[in-house]
């Protein structure tokens, strides 16, 4: 893949802290960049807490994210049974409401 040279802006206060960490920006863009074109990557907002968890887990075993898969599959289907077990709950009070009438 030919790469392609690119100006990007960014507050003086993140330019500090990235230089301060150590971290190679053009790596950090390619990876942000990467992560939203690609159809294989999912991208989670979470607290700092499971963060760090995370990044230490990883860090820790050597583990990658395809290590991982399996595992979010497992959350995502108890996430999708809790949201059924949440909407028939929410519709059954609806049908009493609607018998007290």
């Amino acid at each position: 893949m030919t790469n392609k040279r690119v100006n990007i802006i960014i507050p003086e206060s993140y330019h500090k802290e990235i230089h301060k960490r150590g971290i190679n920006l053009s790596g950090l863009v390619r990876e942000a960049i990467e992560d939203q074109l690609s159809e294989e990557t999912i991208t989670i907002s979470v607290s700092k807490e499971t963060h760090k968890l995370y990044r230490q887990i990883f860090n820790e075993t050597e583990s990658d994210d395809s290590d991982f898969e399996p595992y979010l599959k497992g959350a995502l289907q108890q996430f999708v049974d809790f949201l059924i077990d949440s909407k028939v709950q929410n519709l059954k009070k609806l049908k009493n409401q609607l018998s007290d009438d």
